[in-house]
């Protein structure tokens, strides 16, 4: 999108946002680009949002500007564009991202501030189109309503490990509820309401996941993961300099003998990678004196980190298997190579993707 059209578009969400009552701040300096800043004034009430500019609108093109970096950061994102479509808003929404078109379709949230506004099109084309006067912060809960129903998040920490789990071993969508609430580590009811959830929004073919929308579905819960289920099963994050310098055999690590090793993201050892520089290991308890034994150095920060640690909410279907090390579900897998937003990592995401997606 050149810098006329951005323009176009900015200056076209702004208007809509004013006559939502929104008033709006935006940098001067590179704007529309991805990292501008662009502030949301209502009331008393303002906050900060990261503006990127989409075209279309929708997550493969946000994802292509760095979603999976920017779900990880302080400041939340505002998606604009000239339309979207109601597919993609439903991705955002469940998500939990805000967006904004010309059109005035948005999808907003913060403090005692909640915008939704669905079902707007270009004159001519059909349908309904509305036009909105001026709210106040007081009026803006009204807009809730246009369209459809606001569908609840299917990717909160509890549905993202049914998820996990359906995409990992999809045979235990044909068995009973129980069986898969039991390896996702959740309850039944949760499990029976993601089935249902799934079904709803059209990712099932009676209990079987749709082939055709498995890669869709995958995308959707890793972008949710950093910031969401990720985030939750965090237990500890450390600095190994033996890996800064060389590679770390999972042989050399000490670890408890009554637990496995389970590894997750680069750490996985038949991925096509020269270098690995950080290792993810899952772990259903922790003694954080297995990373003194192994000097690794605790740190505040996790993106300082080249050794995290998290815990594992899964129970592998079928016998259990006596070795050293394991991997980790390989949504799991594919999610930890994306949030670490290095370049050499995504194409190793998209083959391990590929190679596990096709199976369906």
């Amino acid at each position: 999108m050149d810098g006329t059209t951005t323009a176009a578009v900015v200056g076209g969400v702004r208007d809509q946002l004013d006559q939502l009552g929104l008033r709006t701040r935006v940098a001067r300096s590179r704007t529309g680009q991805p990292g501008a800043s662009i502030e949301l004034i209502a009331g008393g009430s303002s906050k900060q949002f990261e503006m990127l500019v989409a075209q279309p609108m929708n997550l493969t093109a946000v994802a292509a500007m760095g979603l999976e970096d920017r779900t990880a950061r302080s400041r939340p994102i505002l998606v604009v564009g000239a339309r979207i479509q109601e597919r993609s808003a439903r991705a955002f929404r469940d998500l939990g991202i805000a967006y904004a078109d010309t059109l005035g379709n948005a999808s907003i949230r913060f403090d005692a501030v909640l915008i939704e506004v669905r079902g707007r099109r270009p004159d001519g084309e059909g349908g309904a189109v509305f036009d909105h006067p001026r709210h106040n912060v007081n009026d803006l809960r009204h807009e809730i309503g246009v369209g459809e129903r606001t569908v609840r998040n299917m990717f909160s920490t509890s549905r993202s490990m049914v998820i996990a789990t359906a995409l990992a071993w999809p045979d235990l969508m044909h068995e009973p509820t129980r069986v898969l609430a039991d390896a996702a580590g959740v309850s039944i009811g949760l499990a029976h309401e993601t089935v249902k959830a799934l079904d709803a929004n059209g990712y099932l073919i009676g209990r079987r996941l749709r082939p055709d929308r498995v890669t869709e579905l995958l995308d959707l819960w890793s972008a949710a993961y950093p910031n969401g289920l990720g985030s939750k099963l965090a237990i500890a994050s450390y600095v190994s300099d033996k890996l800064r310098r060389v590679e770390l055999s999972l042989d050399d690590i000490t670890w408890p003998s009554d637990q496995p090793i389970v590894v997750s993201g680069e750490a996985v050892p038949d991925l096509s990678l020269r270098k690995r520089q950080s290792h993810t290991y899952y772990t259903p308890e922790w003694d954080p004196a297995t990373a003194a034994k192994n000097r690794w150095r605790p740190v505040r920060d996790p993106r300082e980190a080249n050794i995290r640690i998290r815990r594992q909410f899964w129970t592998v279907p079928g016998p259990s298997v006596n070795e050293r090390w394991s991997t980790a579900p390989w949504p799991i897998v594919y999610a930890d190579l994306l949030a670490e937003n290095d370049a050499r990592l995504r194409e190793v995401a998209a083959e391990w993707k590929a190679r596990h997606a096709r199976l369906f």
